[in-house]
């Protein structure tokens, strides 16, 4: 009890992201089997296509709940923020767990999904940027890298626990075992709630909210007039940290499944793997970036962001092995890594602490909207349409340069806090 006590702000913030990502990541998990259920196609992939294609529209949604919760997290607390983003995430997912599908419902299931989905895509932006700058605002100022790379090992937990759940369910009730999951998603993330007695508003966000004239003003519009640059940094920096992870962990599973004809429990089981090797990483790719700068970090990463990807991609298409397909997914990971770990630490730092929740959230988001979210069905396309077997690798390159650009340009405006 009192371990809680002394760092309930710290385990609240890590609890309520790992939920988020738990909740949210279950589609893309599950588009193939959540595919045939809501799509008439007979052709498989055609089915898988259209379930990522909606996967991307969730994304869509996401800088929107990125500028609404942010506003109200600037305005009123990021407390009250992060609170209520566990009710617009874990409603809909209750619901999305339980939808009769196109035998049931026809043209109405697919459309049903879209807007659950959209309204579990409000609240997830909400809850990841709400939680990624309470703790931020929470850390001490040489550790603030390290309790970024931790939050963002809690939401691998999160999804971790998402995989090996669905390996239990799918496997002994493969109809409608990924239901379960979305059901049980839902419930962990109402029981959340408990901790909203517990938690403290930041201290930074308080002794901003003192100033009169700061409380007049409209957070977004004064980051167009004045940070501009630095949103549009904040959306290339996005890229760097997003394409990696859903070519990585969701893109794959459509040539795990489709050209390796991996079963879909095995399948989870990699991604386990995956996910336990981040959650793992990451803390020590954060402690990384407090020792020689989260700037210079990620900058290293995203150089090798563009190197690394292409070689290996080559290795993978003349070998078509698990092996090779397994090794490429580590090796790209620990790549990312210097660009995931410090990300939310290094974009507080690009926003006055009265415009940050809603610069980081809306950019972000929006960054992760174009680059990750759209990424699984643009590779899954252009692979099949022009054939070109290289070209997830070439677009992770591509996301690597704007990464790279966007640190390039960015101008922290506090770099003492």
């Amino acid at each position: 009890m009192q371990f809680f006590r002394k760092y309930k702000n710290v385990l609240s913030a890590l609890s309520i992201n790992a939920i988020e990502s738990f909740d949210f990541v279950l589609y893309g998990y599950y588009a193939t089997l959540i595919a045939p259920v809501f799509f008439s196609d007979q052709n498989p992939k055609a089915a898988q296509l259209k379930a990522l294609l909606i996967f991307a529209a969730m994304f869509i949604i996401k800088p929107l709940g990125g500028l609404i919760f942010g506003h109200i997290g600037d305005k009123h607390g990021r407390k009250k923020s992060l609170i209520t983003s566990v009710l617009v995430i874990s409603i809909p997912t209750f619901f999305i767990g339980i939808l009769p599908g196109y035998e049931q419902l026809g043209s109405l299931a697919p459309t049903l999904l879209v807007i659950l989905l959209s309204i579990q895509g409000l609240g997830a932006a909400a809850a990841n940027s709400g939680a990624a700058i309470f703790l931020n605002e929470h850390a001490k100022p040489n550790t603030k890298a390290f309790f970024s790379g931790l939050l963002f090992s809690a939401a691998f937990m999160g999804a971790a626990m998402a995989s090996l759940l669905g390996i239990f369910f799918v496997s002994h009730y493969p109809d409608w075992g990924w239901r379960a999951v979305f059901v049980i998603g839902s419930i962990l993330g109402l029981l959340i709630l408990v901790l909203r007695n517990t938690i403290e508003e930041t201290p930074l966000f308080q002794n901003s909210y003192k100033n009169k004239a700061i409380k007049t003003k409209i957070p977004f519009r004064e980051i167009l007039k004045k940070h501009k640059r630095n949103l549009m940094a904040t959306m290339g920096i996005a890229a760097g940290a997003n394409l990696p992870f859903y070519i990585i962990l969701i893109y794959i599973n459509t040539i795990l499944s489709s050209d390796l004809h991996i079963s879909s429990a095995n399948i989870l089981m990699y991604n386990v793997f995956i996910l336990l090797f981040w959650s793992i990483s990451l803390p020590f790719f954060g402690h990384l970036g407090d020792k020689v700068g989260e700037r210079r970090l990620m900058l290293t990463a995203s150089v090798l962001l563009i190197i690394v990807p292409i070689p290996l991609m080559k290795w993978f298409v003349s070998e078509k092995t698990v092996f090779s397909l397994m090794t490429g997914r580590v090796i790209l990971s620990l790549v990312a890594m210097g660009v995931v770990a410090p990300c939310s630490a290094y974009l507080a730092r690009l926003f006055p602490v009265h415009e940050r929740q809603t610069g980081v959230g809306f950019g972000y988001f929006t960054g992760s909207a174009i680059f990750g979210g759209t990424a699984p069905s643009i590779c899954l396309y252009c692979t099949q349409a022009f054939n070109i077997e290289l070209f997830p690798a070439i677009y992770l390159a591509f996301g690597g340069a704007i990464s790279l650009l966007s640190l390039w340009v960015s101008k922290p405006q506090d770099t003492t806090y």
